[in-house]
């Protein structure tokens, strides 16, 4: 049997310690499997996977991945070949454990965007079966391709150094008030065990949160935004701990009154948790009360509060999250870093910042973008190397030109692109920058590189519902409209309450239907998306055609006019200069979709 010691060296980095007495370094290298795995390295087309060391390392240089995503890569890399079951996949990736399908979906689409794998060629899915690693390692034998690479076993050995950097770790949590909250931990597994019938819909094995809107209690209702930016910074944080699910923010104002009972908004949002809490300001003094409750008895498991006398110390993004953390008992030290790496902004940065946010939410007419875009820059007057600031205004300029306000956009799209990259210069790790870049490269037509920002978004940030939306509607254009279901259920599990973005998962799912020759399966998803926002034209356009297709002209002709309402686009060629997909597959299902526009009477 092959063990592994694992050391630090002076430097702080570790050392492997390969001890094989079957296979020394005096030997030949062993053949496992009929691979070569030299000191247990698994060498792929493209990349390897060192098993010793836990690293995917393409062309020579290391490649992050989170720990879930790297044990998901490394059954992969030794059932090459092979159609894996999902549940096999899930029993391996989390073997004590109970999770759902979107957990494994997360880390599938982390590992493709590490691999570049954008269009599904080296991690293939089977739908509704599982997925298939397509290729063969290097020196493995056809006649051995498909047959399982025993994995290489470990022994991990903590020596001193390793333990001074726990104790270090250990510090910063302390230094950062972190209190150890038992109950909760016990609270936790408890939840675990039990079933999906018991708990009813609710996921089992993450952690689901709703942070309820919090309180203004300022006593001045020109200080709402504020407390709304709060709530939505604790929302952003607490989306980056390890297998925990967030509430979008607008799928919870309805419970923005104080009184309500955190029992039924748990019920209501299907969740296990509810965080709660206040916001007082005046002048540069702020103070923060929260408080995190059990949503099925709505007993009060962890509270505190937090004073900030001086806006040079406005930093509670690096301390709400690991406090929330650390009651829900979770292993923080792997995310704890991420908080408070960046020096708060000054407090009229701050402000323009969460106003531009707030704008954002809110945004439908070109004044709404405008107005956003408008705070952001006075943010960047102060604090031009807000990472925040910068991907707000490559939103807001990106959203006027997808709702069509601009007649000639390519000036704005150049700021919007520049914004994003500067956003994403001064902070990779900024998940909102990469879902701005990613809005960029879809008004590019660069579908497949906005994917691959958009799951690096979801990444930092499982919870954003709406990159999940715009990956299912780019797996659409790519010809991939069965993959589509997965991230719009994904995203109304996110947002329950919000009827905008449910009105476009309706959408999304409708169009996939559309592709996948299921006419009356999208037409009852653009029947879902006129009850959700009825205002929003292109569910009208989507019914003429298919009433066109199947010979229902009066009925056609009457969605056509309603489309024509909402929508200034109305001719086909008009429609055929938006899209942005060359892909032959997605093209071809979208002749007929033009052909029933056709039927229904709009003109060429």
């Amino acid at each position: 049997m092959a063990h592994t010691s694992v050391g630090w060296e002076a430097s702080g980095g570790p050392t492997i310690r390969r001890m094989n007495p079957e296979n020394d370094p005096k030997n030949p290298a062993e053949s496992v499997g009929g691979a070569q795995a030299v000191e247990g390295v698994l060498r792929f087309p493209g990349f390897e996977v060192d098993l010793g060391r836990g690293e995917l390392r393409i062309g020579g240089q290391v490649v992050a991945l989170r720990p879930k995503t790297f044990t998901l890569l490394t059954y992969l890399a030794q059932h090459p070949r092979r159609l894996l079951a999902k549940e096999a996949l899930v029993q391996a990736v989390w073997p004590d454990v109970i999770v759902t399908d979107d957990s494994l979906v997360q880390c599938v689409s982390e590992l493709r965007s590490a691999l570049g794998d954008h269009q599904q060629q080296v991690v293939r899915t089977v739908p509704r079966r599982g997925y298939i690693l397509e290729l063969q390692p290097v020196g493995l034998d056809q006649a051995d391709a498909g047959r399982p690479i025993p994995p290489a076993p470990l022994v991990v050995e903590r020596s001193s150094s390793d333990a001074a950097m726990n104790r270090r770790r250990i510090a910063l949590a302390l230094a950062v008030g972190l209190i150890a909250l038992t109950g909760a931990s016990s609270w936790v597994w408890w939840h675990r065990e039990r079933t999906e019938g018991e708990r009813g819909t609710m996921p089992v094995g993450r952690r689901s949160i709703a942070v309820l809107p919090f309180a203004n209690l300022s006593g001045d209702p020109s200080q709402a935004y504020f407390a709304e930016g709060i709530t939505a910074d604790v929302i952003a944080d607490v989306s980056r701990l390890p297998d925990t699910l967030v509430m979008g923010q607008a799928s919870t104002q309805t419970y923005r009154d104080t009184a309500s009972d955190v029992r039924r908004a748990g019920q209501d949002l299907e969740v296990h948790f509810v965080v709660t809490g206040g916001v007082w300001r005046s002048g540069s003094d702020v103070r923060i009360n929260v408080q995190l409750l059990s949503a099925e008895s709505g007993t009060v498991l962890w509270a505190d509060t937090l004073e900030y006398p001086d806006e040079s110390q406005w930093n509670w993004r690096r301390d709400l999250g690991p406090r929330i953390a650390n009651a829900l008992d979770i292993r923080i030290m792997d995310v704890v870093g991420g908080w408070g790496a960046d020096r708060p902004e000054p407090r009229d940065a701050i402000d323009h910042i969460m106003r531009g946010f707030a704008e954002l939410r809110r945004a439908s007419a070109r004044s709404d973008w405008e107005a956003a875009a408008d705070e952001f820059r006075a943010a960047l007057k102060t604090a031009p190397k807000s990472a925040s600031a910068w991907a707000g205004l490559s939103l807001a300029l990106a959203g006027q030109i997808f709702g069509r306000h601009i007649a000639h956009p390519q000036e704005m799209l150049r700021e919007a692109d520049e914004a994003a990259n500067k956003a994403l210069a001064i902070d990779v790790n900024n998940a909102t920058a990469h879902f701005a870049l990613g809005q960029v490269l879809i008004l590019r037509g660069r579908l497949e590189a906005a994917q691959a920002a958009f799951e690096s978004c979801l990444s930092l940030n499982p919870s954003h519902a709406h990159a999940h939306m715009r990956i299912g509607l780019i797996r659409i254009e790519l010809g991939h409209a069965e993959e589509a279901q997965q991230h719009v259920d994904m995203a109304l599990r996110l947002s329950p309450m919000d009827q905008t973005r449910a009105a476009y998962a309706h959408l999304i799912a409708g169009i996939a239907q559309f592709h996948l020759g299921h006419d009356d399966e999208a037409y009852a998803e653009m029947e879902k998306m006129v009850a959700a926002d009825p205002r929003v034209g292109f569910a009208y356009m989507w019914m003429a055609s298919i009433d066109g297709l199947h010979g229902r002209t009066a009925k056609a002709h009457e969605n056509l006019d309603r489309y024509k309402q909402y929508i200034e686009i109305q001719t086909i060629s008009g429609l055929k200069a938006t899209e942005r997909s060359t892909n032959p597959v997605f093209l071809a299902q979208r002749e007929r979709f033009y052909d029933g526009l056709r039927k229904a009477g709009l003109p060429e």
